[in-house]
């Protein structure tokens, strides 16, 4: 009874290596017997886990309800095409009527003796040198 004591609690007496060495690998397929049951739990867990997560994606896709579908309208409102390019149109022929007027009397003014030199003080004035 001494030496199953002495076994149960890891001493030898004196016995065989070889009981020594098969302790030694019964020990090592525990704790690699302990390391897979670890890892199982764990691989069941996170298992688990990413098909709570499918389940809660499948079921949250639709967030966003659409309460009232889009209608085209049956008139435009803006932007008011017509009247813009009335607008532009007018506003060009006036700036181009005005240029014309502006080039006839600057030409008229360089044909005149007096006009000519009024303008080159007028353009001498106006640089910025």
């Amino acid at each position: 009874m001494k030496q199953e004591l002495a076994k149960m609690e890891g001493t030898s007496s004196g016995r065989d290596t070889a009981d020594s060495a098969s302790k030694a690998d019964g020990m090592e397929n525990l704790r690699l017997l302990r390391d897979v049951k670890y890892f199982e739990t764990i691989f069941e867990l996170l298992a688990k886990q990413y098909e709570i997560a499918r389940i809660d994606e499948a079921r949250d896709a639709s967030l966003i309800q659409v309460l009232d579908e889009a209608v085209e309208p049956e008139q435009k409102s803006k932007p008011k095409r017509a009247l813009i390019v009335i607008l532009s149109a007018l506003i060009a022929g006036v700036i181009t009527v005005s240029w014309a007027f502006v080039a006839e009397a600057l030409e008229k003014a360089r044909r005149d003796p007096d006009g000519s030199s009024r303008l080159q003080a007028l353009r001498s004035y106006l640089r910025f040198r």
